[in-house]
């Protein structure tokens, strides 16, 4: 039990690390992606980006550990192991183009997680969970409600840092569909969370999508 609890921390403490910086780069590019146009076509796809392949390897060896925390935490009936592994893993294969594995994945993490009745695990489930919605599938007002359901639990049970996430998830999301107002409203929430929790990095990211982009030249 404990080798599959070490495994599957040193995982996503990994997997986190590789998240938040991809997170940060797509938010910026993804941003940026409906206003870079030259001769009237649109730029190439932000998940096809350049920045993509340099953290394909890492990514594989994350999967891979999570992978096997995954199976150890089955068998030792760790169904909370099992889950957060399991998001971690619908994670990496969304970032991977594998939308089918990613929903596969969730569909048993959220039924774990309501099993074991845990709330940040559901949490978890429905940020990964609306972010497949989002961009595989382009059901952005589906995503935002997921967002919003997500962020009541997480409201309920006072986790700052969860708050500020899905804020963040949320306001991103409406200002990459141009709801301009709405996401101001989300990242200034989140930005004030970030701020009151310490998280400088969050807070970092939330001035960053919610920063004016530059509009190139037709």
């Amino acid at each position: 039990m404990a080798r599959a609890a070490d495994a599957l921390a040193y995982a996503a403490e990994r997997a986190e690390r590789r998240e938040g910086c991809a997170k940060q780069s797509a938010t910026h590019t993804s941003a940026h992606a409906p206003r870079r146009r030259r001769g009237g076509a649109r730029d190439r796809d932000p998940r096809s980006s350049r920045h993509r392949p340099a953290g394909l390897g890492e990514l594989r060896d994350a999967a891979a550990i999570l992978t096997q925390a995954a199976a150890e935490a089955g068998a030792l009936g760790r169904s909370d192991l099992r889950c957060a592994a399991l998001v971690a893993l619908a994670n990496i294969d969304a970032k991977q183009g594998r939308p089918a594995d990613a929903k596969r994945r969730l569909v048993e993490a959220t039924s774990l997680a309501d099993a074991v009745a845990d709330p940040v695990l559901r949490i978890r489930a429905a940020f990964e969970s609306s972010a497949v919605r989002a961009h595989f599938e382009g059901a952005i007002d589906a995503a935002i409600a997921e967002l919003d359901a997500a962020l009541r639990t997480a409201a309920a049970i006072e986790d700052r840092a969860l708050l500020v996430e899905g804020h963040l998830r949320v306001g991103t999301l409406l200002f990459n569909e141009g709801r301009l107002v709405k996401s101001a409203d989300e990242l200034t929430r989140c930005i004030q969370l970030a701020s009151a929790t310490g998280s400088h990095r969050d807070e970092a990211r939330a001035k960053l999508a919610a920063r004016p982009r530059e509009v190139l030249p037709r």
